[in-house]
């Protein structure tokens, strides 16, 4: 039936269309790879831009327009918030955006499945033009065109939005995996990691870590003053842990300035731990005001960019009352709270409100807090460098001396080839004689040994 929607799709000059159906390239079979290809042809004949096939569809919590075949959507509760969701795989993307259940708000969420034709290129390049978009996910097994990538990462960097991206498929069983759901072939870690460095991305290794880094990027600007993280802790256990994490991730932690620690030791008892991390114990918990007091010396010490808050335990009294103080003291001030929500009551009290405040991100391990922290310093730093201009580095006709080596060779390139099309951009490679017999063998070592050392 596609093609047949599609051609009428063309005739009422239709933007786009998405194609939900399954059954074309990711089968690997070679007469469904051919009608794919021949969708693309169709697009291109008639202006239809196609996102898909084998695609759960898109989503817009601005205009609350939900193009996609998931059950739930209508009644899930929709929340706008800055981070745009780009995904290849439709359900995985469509796991981060269920986090509208619990107070965290989007964009977009945009899949584009096995991408005959719109990619997560196009999806990256679109979010970095977009004014509500803050930071960008990107869940992929791999893209057809390098530099439509690179230049599309490269965007978002430049329009100071941060692309968090967490690449699949990075073995050789993955990579098979990966093959079937989309028809996408992974290409090298190593290289993709490469383009990611180089082109500005922020590369996360567990899916559990993308929102959170997302999240954090969207809600803070550029770390203010030094690289320091003050922690506030009301356990000695959890400032042990915040500690462990900071050092294993280079996070500074500067001690207190005398003025914070002298407010401080007003209200801490001598049981407790005035320093960096900080110790408060559960005395300052006894009232809103005396935590509240503690917070604010805190955020008005100049020697930390951000706060890190560890909540050990949930009940109202606790971590509900202060949500809505930590919440009132993010609105005065430019510093990140990074609230690192440690109770295995994952919907205590308070957790919906961290989840859902505009200004603090909340963490659900100390060590995926504190690595994100490391991130966001080098990111902006990063950012900070000048920029060196690029320069070529091989001879002006190098690609048309390879692409004569690569038109003439028969089948895959042999060592011979290979390496005169290193020589082509200027690499060196080692020399090399053909020799058919014995002779010509021994003549040619001759014209390449080299002067022996003595002893």
């Amino acid at each position: 039936m596609v093609p047949d929607m599609l051609t009428a799709a063309g005739v009422i000059e239709a933007g786009g269309a998405i194609i939900y159906a399954s059954g074309f390239s990711e089968t690997g079979k070679p007469e469904r790879i051919a009608a794919q290809n021949d969708l693309v042809a169709l697009s291109h004949r008639t202006g239809v831009r196609l996102a898909g096939p084998n695609c759960v569809g898109l989503a817009n919590t601005g205009s609350r327009a939900g193009l996609n075949f998931m059950p739930d959507y209508a009644t899930m509760g929709h929340r706008r918030g800055p981070v745009g969701i780009v995904s290849q795989s439709g359900a995985l993307g469509y796991t981060v955006l269920q986090a509208m259940g619990r107070g965290i708000g989007f964009t977009h969420y945009l899949a584009a499945g096995n991408s005959a034709d719109v990619d997560v290129c196009d999806y990256i390049s679109y979010l970095a033009e977009d004014d509500d978009t803050r930071a960008i996910i990107c869940l992929f097994e791999g893209v057809k065109d390098g530099a439509r990538f690179l230049q599309a990462a490269r965007k978002a960097r430049d329009a100071n939005k941060a692309l968090i991206v967490y690449k699949a498929g990075n073995s050789e069983a993955s990579g098979k995996a990966a093959l079937s759901h989309t028809g996408t072939m992974v290409g090298s870690s190593a290289a993709y990691q490469a383009a990611f460095r180089d082109s500005g991305c922020i590369a996360v290794d567990n899916l559990e870590a993308v929102l959170e880094r997302a999240n954090f990027f969207a809600k803070s600007s550029a770390p203010s003053g030094g690289y320091g993280v003050g922690i506030l802790s009301t356990s000695g256990g959890a400032s042990v842990i915040s500690a462990d994490k900071a050092e294993e991730h280079g996070v500074p932690l500067p001690p207190l300035a005398p003025e914070t620690a002298a407010a401080l030791d007003t209200v801490v008892p001598d049981f407790g731990a005035v320093a960096n991390p900080s110790d408060l114990t559960a005395e300052v918990l006894k009232t809103a005001a005396t935590f509240g007091f503690c917070l604010d010396a805190f955020v008005a010490d100049p020697g930390y960019s951000a706060l890190v808050i560890p909540m050990v335990f949930a009940h109202s009294s606790a971590s509900g009352a202060r949500a809505l103080r930590l919440s009132e003291t993010a609105q005065r001030t430019d510093r990140p709270i990074a609230v690192v929500w440690m109770n295995e009551w994952l919907g205590g009290p308070g957790s919906e409100a961290f989840d859902s405040d505009p200004r603090v991100s909340t963490f659900r391990s100390a060590d995926r807090c504190f690595a994100t922290l490391r991130a966001w310093f080098d990111w902006h730093a990063q950012a900070a460098r000048p920029k060196v201009p690029a320069f070529r580095v091989a001879p002006a006709r190098a690609a048309d001396a390879a692409r004569a080596v690569i038109g003439s060779a028969r089948s895959a390139l042999n060592e011979r080839n290979s390496k005169r099309v290193l020589a082509a951009y200027g690499i060196a490679v080692p020399g090399e004689a053909l020799a058919l017999d014995p002779d010509a063998a021994a003549a040619a070592a001759r014209r390449f040994e080299r002067p022996r050392l003595r002893c």
